[in-house]
């Protein structure tokens, strides 16, 4: 029994096993699935044993494993052969092409010498044609004119002994020749060995120029870094130059150097500003602290003037306290502090018997010491060791300068006190109000 006997035929159905429809009847398996002729027939040899066996792959066969590797030797050479073609053809375009370009020149060559050839000729026929004009017009005006003149013929015969005399001398047919040729040989020499030697005077001394001008550049940044305000202590912050070697110095670039000029000016305009700015701020300064001396000049002078009137002796049986309060009112309302109120209600108190002064000269000096506590805390530290310097005290701290100075003014405006303790600074601000009690106490006392 056949194979093909186990199938049975029917048109116009297709495989399932390949997309394409059977070139002939397809058939049916008894199993149920669809098959073409060609896979009737690999399924049909494979069940019987023949050349393709179904081991689980498409055709019934295993796969080609490692086939690139197996064949690599043969596809090298197939690639190697393709490279060489490849090579060979692109060699063969480039000559192609170099011979197209040689051809293409001499061509070009030949048409530019038959151009020239051509022009030659119709010049050569031009001047040919001009000439023949000239000499007949020479031949026909050298008869009517008659023979040459003695004159003409002594001319020519002078410029032939002229033209004699180097030829001879080139020969070297005289002695006199010879030796005029030696002399001028001897000139030629020391004339072409000056010539060098100017020549070599020359590249030197551009070579000199070369050197100062890059030595004066040089020194110029050297001073610039010098002066530059930031510089400290006139230290300079560049690198040491190397030493040029003992040859021709080498080539700079002089392209931006009219650029390089131009930021330098540019530099020392602002520097040359920002000197006269510190000058300008400087003279300020100097201004500003002569007048910060003048009003504490003018203070001293205004202290020592109302502690001169406010220490002057009272008369015996009488009290001028009204008028020494008007007189620190009226001095502490110029100050910026404000008057007492109810100044013009006061009356004179009446006549102590004894110790007039003693309270007065107590309020005298709390006012005192107040305002100076004030007038200093207002200055610097700078005007206050200025006031220190001159008093001759010790500067110290602020408040201890404060302290001192405030203790030498009122030893040098009330005295010293025996009976009295160290005067002591108080804070304007904070005693205010019980200096204010303690003047109402006074007033009512008095």
């Amino acid at each position: 029994m056949s194979a093909v006997s186990r199938w049975s035929t029917t048109s116009g159905d297709r495989c399932q096993r390949c997309p394409y429809r059977a070139a002939f009847a397809s058939a049916s398996c008894t199993c149920g699935e669809w098959r073409c002729g060609t896979c009737a027939a690999q399924q049909t040899a494979g069940n019987t044993g023949g050349r393709y066996q179904n081991n689980g792959y498409q055709y019934g066969g295993p796969p080609r494993n490692n086939f690139w590797r197996s064949n690599q030797e043969r596809l090298d050479k197939k690639y190697n052969k393709y490279l060489l073609n490849m090579e060979r053809e692109s060699k063969l375009k480039e000559e192609e092409e170099r011979a197209r370009k040689n051809k293409e020149e001499e061509e070009k060559k030949e048409e530019w010498r038959k151009e020239r050839e051509k022009l030659e000729s119709e010049m050569a026929a031009r001047i040919d044609m001009r000439m023949d004009e000239v000499c007949k017009s020479v031949k026909v005006k050298c008869p009517a004119e008659g023979e040459c003149s003695a004159k003409c013929e002594d001319e020519v015969a002078r410029l032939k002994r002229e033209n004699e005399e180097p030829k001879q001398a080139l020969r070297g047919d005289t002695d006199d020749g010879k030796e005029s040729k030696r002399y001028e040989i001897v000139a030629l020499k020391h004339e072409i060995q000056q010539l060098r030697e100017s020549a070599v005077k020359e590249q030197e001394l551009a070579g000199l120029k070369r050197q100062l001008e890059d030595l004066r550049i040089e020194a110029r940044q050297w001073k610039d870094e010098a002066l530059r305000p930031g510089n400290k202590r006139g230290s300079i912050a560049l690198s040491t130059p190397d030493a040029n070697a003992r040859a021709s110095p080498m080539p700079r670039r002089t392209c931006e150097k009219e650029q390089e000029q131009d930021w330098r000016s540019e530099y020392r305009k602002l520097q040359s500003l920002r000197r006269a700015d510190f000058v300008e701020v400087e003279a300020l300064k100097k201004k500003k602290a002569q007048a910060e001396m003048e009003v504490i000049n003018l203070q001293k002078q205004m202290n020592e003037r109302n502690a001169n009137e406010v220490g002057k002796e009272m008369t015996p049986g009488g009290t001028n306290l009204k008028e020494r309060l008007e007189a620190v009112a009226l001095g502490t309302a110029q100050k910026g502090r404000k008057a007492t109120p109810n100044r013009e209600g006061l009356r004179p108190t009446p006549r102590r018997e004894e110790k007039p002064n003693s309270k007065q000269g107590c309020n005298d000096r709390t006012t005192f010491v107040e305002e100076q506590t004030k007038f200093l805390k207002m200055l610097r530290k700078s005007a206050l060791e200025q006031i220190c310097k001159e008093a001759g005290l010790k500067a110290e701290k602020v408040d201890e300068m404060i302290e001192d100075i405030v203790q030498f003014r009122v030893k040098n405006a009330f005295g010293k006190k025996d009976d009295k303790e160290p005067v002591e600074v108080v804070d304007v601000e904070s005693s205010r109000d019980e200096s204010t009690s303690g003047g109402d106490e006074v007033s009512a006392e008095l």
